[in-house]
């Protein structure tokens, strides 16, 4: 029997494909959404030679079983188009110029366009007829017909498709690491017209696996994709400790200009009689060491935080009381100017709320710092007002002062990370943003600043009957090798009629889990000894059939859950010493 001799061709890409999975997917690779698409390509392809091979196989076979070789025939077509569609939204997706928020909606709208036109594709393939060229042996040497042209029509479209959009974002990817993409481009036409010529010929998936191979050595190579990786993160490092080291110099200067004017007021006051004169350099003393407790906060505070180091803790806080703290503490470095602090606060502001109380207070203390640094005479003024819709209210929040004000063309200057003059607000502004508010300024030169914030806070409710709804004859695993800390969380559990087990040790509630016990929740907490938290969850998930929701119980305050926890299977995190509105709010969320 005279088989078509080019399966040959098929048969090497199916050994080279095979190496190129094994190195692919046994190795650790960064977390893209390049890297979600690149191993559909590699896994299509796959699948289109084992297609291919099992249709060259069975070509001699074909008037027998026409059916199921029509089938099969059909399936390989629709392989060529899937394969040609994810690799064109792979094109759209390394050259979209669009930020890392913005690139997923993206792909979502260029996946959606694809698979319509791959839906309306595969059905026209089983729908429309194809036919066999059948040697004189009654072997099938290659198909054609309106089924076989639906495919080539698509791929055409989709290589039109890539070849606009290179046009249009090649400063994007010009680089040489993108040379698979322009080789697809141009053997991709040959293949086709050659295809299109000499049907006979079995060239598409080779060509599909020579791609996926050079991509590899190229574009997706996870060694090569992780030392990229690192290479930013150093640049992303430099940058931030340039940023460090130009504060801690300009704060070195300006410590020691303030420890100067003591040493010298200390000197007048000690060689001199002159009450009201020691009195007066006393005061200035006690300016100067205001001064300098107003820098020691400053070093905690938000002026060199980068976005990927705000970190915020919701939790529920009094926000009159936190108010009350900001206006007494800021209200000792008033004394020393000739200033006044005014406020004007919201009789109707609830007690309670829910949000990030410390990133709120910090940036309201930088804000007022910053109008106390250049005010001279006058007054800085807070005001807080409320907006209620619901179970939500809006803090309008104003800093008002009669300082130097900034010129119009320095506005913009003073947002920027880069200026060091009046930083603050840019730290301020970008820790808004993150909590989802609002930080807007107005200025007029030579007569003052106004700093707005509008920002969303949720209305702190006692939730105890709703609670009891869902929680009530619930059973919860306590796993805390702290007695006290079980023993705390058991009376909360108690109050609302909760049933609870305990294991001080990882290893103990594992085997309670594998005996078969059942829980609706557990509470897990993450520094024990033997076997911490995260240990214990990678154990549950390896346990058949296990789905039951974890609580991390940690001390850590700057938890970063969209990571390495929450990539562990924790359903959410509870930050110690626990707050018990805050436990049940939780477990509440986590039962509903």
């Amino acid at each position: 029997m005279k088989i078509n001799t080019t399966i040959f061709l098929t048969i090497i890409s199916f050994f080279y494909s095979v190496l190129l999975m094994i190195a692919y997917f046994s190795k650790d690779k960064i977390k893209t959404l390049e890297n979600k698409v690149y191993p559909k390509l590699i896994i299509i392809n796959f699948i289109g030679i084992i297609l291919e091979l099992f249709c060259t196989i069975f070509a001699g076979y074909a008037k027998d079983y026409l059916v199921f070789y029509t089938i099969l025939n059909k399936l390989f077509l629709v392989e060529l188009t899937i394969w040609c569609s994810v690799f064109s939204v792979y094109v759209f997706l390394i050259s979209s110029k669009k930020e890392k928020n913005e690139l997923k909606s993206y792909l979502i709208k260029v996946s959606i366009f694809h698979i319509v036109i791959d839906v309306i594709t595969m059905f026209l393939i089983f729908v429309l007829p194809v036919q066999f060229n059948i040697n004189d042996l009654g072997y099938v040497m290659y198909s054609y017909g309106p089924s076989v042209n639906i495919v080539f029509i698509s791929s055409t479209l989709y290589i039109i498709l890539m070849f606009t959009c290179l046009i249009r974002n090649f400063k994007n990817i010009k680089s040489k690491k993108y040379l698979p993409i322009y080789v697809y481009m141009v053997i991709g036409v040959l293949v086709g017209i050659v295809q299109k010529l000499h049907p006979e010929i079995l060239a598409f998936t080779s060509m599909e696996a020579f791609i996926t191979v050079i991509m590899y050595f190229t574009i997706e190579n996870p060694d090569k994709k992780l030392l990229e990786e690192i290479h930013m993160s150093k640049k992303i490092a430099d940058a931030a400790n340039e940023d460090k080291s130009m504060l801690i110099y300009n704060m070195m200067n300006e410590v020691k200009s303030i420890a100067s004017d003591i040493n010298k007021s200390s000197e007048v006051i000690l060689n001199s009689n002159n009450l009201e004169e020691n009195r007066f350099f006393a005061r200035e003393i006690i300016s100067s060491n205001n001064k300098l407790y107003s820098m020691a906060n400053n070093i905690y505070n938000i002026d060199v935080i980068d976005d990927i180091n705000v970190k915020t803790v919701k939790n529920k806080y009094n926000i009159k009381l936190l108010l009350k703290e900001v206006i007494s503490k800021n209200k000792e470095l008033f004394d020393d100017k000739d200033i006044s602090f005014r406020f004007n606060i919201d009789s109707n502001l609830p007690n309670t709320l829910y949000g990030d109380s410390i990133n709120l207070k910090n940036v309201l203390n930088t804000i007022i710092g910053n109008s106390y640094k250049y005010t001279d005479k006058g007054y800085v003024e807070l005001s807080v007002n409320a907006i209620f819709k619901k179970d939500i209210v809006r803090l309008i929040i104003k800093i008002e002062d009669s300082g130097i004000g900034i010129k119009a063309e320095d506005l913009d200057k003073c947002l920027n990370k880069n200026t060091k003059d009046q930083n603050s607000l840019y730290g301020a502004r970008k820790t808004i943003n993150i909590m989802g508010g609002n930080l807007l300024i107005s200025s007029e030169y030579n007569k003052g600043t106004i700093v707005t914030i509008i920002l969303d806070q949720k209305i702190y409710t006692n939730n105890k009957d709703n609670y009891d709804n869902y929680v009530n004859n619930k059973k919860i695993l306590i796993i805390d090798d702290n007695n006290s800390g079980i023993k705390l969380i058991s009376k909360i559990l108690d109050k609302h009629n909760i049933l609870y087990d305990s294991s001080n040790l990882g290893k103990e509630a594992l085997d309670r889990i594998r005996k078969g016990d059942k829980y609706d929740l557990i509470l897990l907490d993450e520094d024990m000894p033997y076997m911490n938290g995260i240990s214990v969850m990678n154990k549950l998930n390896k346990i058949k059939g296990f789905d039951t929701k974890v609580i991390l119980l940690t001390k850590n305050s700057n938890i970063i859950y969209d990571d390495i926890y929450k990539d562990s299977g924790f359903s959410d995190y509870i930050i110690k010493p626990i707050d018990k509105d805050d436990l049940m709010n939780k477990i509440n969320k986590c039962l509903k």
